[in-house]
């Protein structure tokens, strides 16, 4: 077991970084040797050290703008406070903010998507944690099944799920996330049945457990697909945003997973 929560994420994390790190240094020898073999060796040792710095140093300005970069992947989003001025959106802030206190999360940015569908997603990156909410969300769930998904989001914060799949989703860029080798790796960090396990997390976070069924059913039978967002986005989201088809099976079967099942195993508690 993990000495304390978020371990295995942070593992996850680094161990990712590491290869992106990594990645760099093959070619960099490469040509390296090549210099060694034309100018001799003290111009192949310099090269390949340059080279390894000038990529390290790469993938570090890639760390540091990958929340924006995987922000991207959810589609067009705006700030709450600038294009959602309804009750609906006044009432998920208070929400969001009360229960950031509880789970000990810093106040989250909040953005929100133009559609009446009902979904919501969360990224996050060096203490920075954005909520990206549907209008349809903010206006449709109660008081209590907004708290639950604020729970379930905030949740993948303090386990810090949500940080990797940044970190896995953002580094690469949406376009290249979405492929096989890199969903990999984010299947391999987020574990199995991770939404499953996002919902067991928020119903121990919230006052009133049932709350997250009830939002989980609503959010069913209203719709929560995104137009818009890219496959890569997948992992961000509370319910499919996407056409599981598009999505990399292992990834659908650990994030996408039926509300049915869902609301299912919750009710078995």
């Amino acid at each position: 077991m993990s000495d304390r929560p978020g371990e295995n994420t942070e593992r996850a994390t680094n161990a990712v970084l590491l290869r992106a790190r990594l990645f760099g240094v093959a070619p960099a020898l490469l040509i390296g040797l090549v210099i060694v073999a034309l100018a001799g060796p003290v111009a192949g040792v310099l090269a390949f050290v340059l080279l390894t710095v000038l990529w390290i140093g790469f993938v570090e300005v890639r760390r540091r703008t990958a929340l924006d970069r995987a922000l991207t992947s959810l589609g067009p989003t705006d700030p709450v406070a600038e294009g959602a001025g309804s009750l609906g959106a006044s009432r998920w802030a208070n929400i969001v903010d009360g229960v950031a206190v509880s789970t000990g999360v810093e106040s989250p940015e909040l953005r929100h998507v133009p559609l009446d569908t009902l979904n919501a997603a969360v990224l996050a990156q060096d203490g920075r944690t954005v909520l990206v909410a549907t209008a349809g969300l903010m206006s449709h769930l109660s008081q209590i099944e907004l708290e639950a998904v604020a729970a379930n989001l905030l949740g993948r914060v303090r386990d810090g799920s949500a940080q990797f799949t940044t970190i896995a989703v953002g580094l690469p860029g949406p376009s290249l996330a979405g492929s096989s080798p890199f969903a990999r790796r984010l299947v391999d960090g987020l574990g199995e049945q991770r939404a499953v396990r996002s919902d067991l997390e928020a119903a121990r976070l919230t006052r009133y457990p049932p709350g997250v069924v009830r939002a989980l059913r609503v959010v069913g039978e209203r719709g929560s697909l995104i137009s818009g967002a890219a496959p890569a986005s997948a992992a961000f989201w509370l319910a499919p945003a996407v056409d599981p088809a598009d999505v990399p099976e292992a990834v659908a079967a650990t994030v996408m997973q039926s509300i049915e099942l869902r609301t299912a195993v919750l009710e078995e508690l």
